[in-house]
């Protein structure tokens, strides 16, 4: 035995004891353990400090009660071979997990723990949960950070579903982009989700529930965009010119929440010709006001006064308190609700597909049309005749 076996308790003097013995798998035990909470070295622990920052045990003495962390699996080791991974085995797996109270109290099962995340919004929190149905005994502890509401969480976790929806339902051929509205968040949903959903054959464009705002003529022409060339580079894939635009076919999706500039970009795809509109009427708002709250009243209320109208060649004015009307009208009945499906996506992949037959996604010329880059034979050569004769 080593200086380095050694855990607080061992003595260097003494014979370590046999492992088969309950002596020695207690002092197995117990070396197990130290080495699983000292698994960073001294110097890498030191490392951590000078960037002024802490290891995650310590970070977890300063969330919880002192005294209170009981530690799970922490002697749990991943069995995984793949990658060359089997040479680094950390105890824990690398991750400190367990239990504790977070100021002396436990989550009261009626109350829920809305009183404990009281003030804690942009800050570090740790939950101990107990899966349902699940052993009492079974707790698993994740660290959160709460936000001040759940509104984008849920957003993006009904966008997730309906992207996942039309994957299934188009063989993996078609794109989705959702736009909740034309301001600043919308426009960095839809664009942070354009460069990968335009690579595929078709896109399902959703502009349902769009709130309105004034950015749908950026929107139009990214949607308006359609590939007419390839950059094709050697060793790398090729790259669609324009890089975001469309390769096929275009289907959007509207309903009655998509109002002013919802209404304004459902009928502009229309007009354009972009593709056809499934779902219901749009709202039918596009008289703006400026300057909310607008005229502050002494009561503390407000009131606004219409500045803007809209016209359209073809519409004129009547988008106002009616709506563009979808070119394949298709509801969503209570029952579909209840049930959880939602006819007019499965109507926009069904066109989309169809639409793909008819309308091919554009695809990189084959590189054997390409001009041949062989150097051509050169001109054969006149024989010489001898130097001094005629």
């Amino acid at each position: 035995m080593t200086a380095n076996d050694l855990v607080p308790g061992d003595s260097p003097d003494l014979p370590a004891p046999a492992p088969h013995t309950t002596a020695g798998k207690i002092a197995d035990l117990e070396r197990r353990r130290y080495a699983a909470v000292h698994a960073g070295s001294a110097a890498a622990v030191e490392k951590q400090h000078a960037k002024g920052k802490l290891t995650a045990r310590e970070r977890i003495g300063l969330l919880l009660d002192e005294g209170s962390f009981v530690e799970f699996d922490e002697l749990a080791r991943h069995r995984a071979h793949d990658f060359g991974i089997a040479r680094n085995r950390p105890y824990g797996d690398g991750v400190v997990t367990g239990t504790g109270t977070v100021d002396g109290r436990p989550v009261d099962p009626v109350r829920g723990p809305a009183p404990l995340l009281a003030g804690t919004v942009g800050k570090p929190v740790e939950l101990t949960i107990r899966p349902q149905a699940a052993d009492p005994e079974v707790r698993r502890r994740v660290a959160v950070v709460p936000l001040r509401d759940e509104r984008r969480l849920r957003y993006q976790d009904w966008v997730l579903g309906r992207r996942r929806l039309v994957r299934e339902l188009g063989d993996g051929r078609l794109g989705y982009l959702h736009i909740p509205n034309m301001i600043g968040e919308g426009w960095a949903d839809f664009h942070r989700d354009l460069h990968t959903e335009m690579r595929f054959d078709a896109l399902v464009m959703d502009v349902r529930g769009n709130g309105g705002g004034h950015i749908s003529q950026l929107v139009v022409e990214k949607l308006a965009r359609r590939v007419i060339g390839w950059d094709q580079g050697r060793w790398i894939q090729p790259v669609s010119y324009p890089e975001d635009g469309r390769r096929g076919p275009v289907v959007t999706v509207a309903d009655e929440f998509a109002g002013s500039d919802g209404d304004i970009i459902t009928a502009a795809i229309k007009l354009l010709g972009l593709g056809p509109v499934v779902g219901t009427r749009t709202w039918g708002g596009v008289i703006g006001i400026e300057g909310i709250p607008g005229h502050e009243l002494v009561d503390g209320t407000h009131m606004t006064v219409p500045r803007y109208a809209f016209s359209f060649d073809e519409y004129g004015w009547g988008v106002e308190n009616y709506g563009v009307d979808p070119d394949v009208e298709v509801l969503i009945t209570p029952d579909d609700w209840a049930a959880g499906r939602d006819p007019q996506l499965e109507t926009a992949v069904r066109l989309a597909l169809e639409a793909l037959k008819k309308q091919p996604a554009k695809v990189p010329a084959d590189p054997s049309t390409g001009p041949s880059k062989i150097r051509p034979p050169l001109p054969s050569r006149e024989p010489r005749g001898r130097e001094g004769t005629a």
